[in-house]
């Protein structure tokens, strides 16, 4: 193997969508380009329309749940719900992560939005059951 680092599997293409999720759809076109992003289940997936090319952003544990872009487009941001949830902000020209917040809630995210600028997320989390003297308890939390 030398220097190379070899991966067991490597994506080279997505067929199909998340047609469930809300939103799960959103144009990232700059300057005269003509692509949109989409989800497919752990993977979100910028597709230029021109060029026929596919550009797969991995890294969720989880499917994604909630996708939300810059009003600018040069910012794309994901969110999942499960065990080791996380939130990405994807750089749309390069397809790096540019931020990822681990854990934001237990449980993840089922709902998210981004101010007109793109300075603030808003997240809404997963509901949480857990069991009190009282009984069973069920709580969800914006962030």
């Amino acid at each position: 193997m030398g220097a190379e680092q070899q991966q067991a599997l490597s994506l080279q293409w997505a067929f199909g969508f998340s047609c469930d999720l809300n939103n799960g759809v959103a144009d990232v076109s700059e300057s005269g380009q003509h692509k949109i992003c989409y989800v497919a289940a752990h993977t979100a997936v910028i597709y230029d329309r021109i060029e026929r090319q596919q550009m797969v952003l991995q890294g969720h544990c989880n499917p994604i749940t909630c996708l939300a872009v810059t009003e600018d487009k040069s910012v794309l941001v994901t969110a999942d719900a499960g065990d080791d949830a996380m939130v990405v902000l994807w750089r749309t020209a390069t397809g790096q992560p540019a931020h990822t917040i681990h854990s934001p809630f237990p449980g993840g995210c089922v709902a998210m939005d981004l101010s007109a600028d793109g300075l603030l997320i808003v997240l809404l989390s997963a509901p949480t059951t857990f069991e009190t003297d009282e009984g069973t308890v069920t709580e969800q939390s914006i962030g």
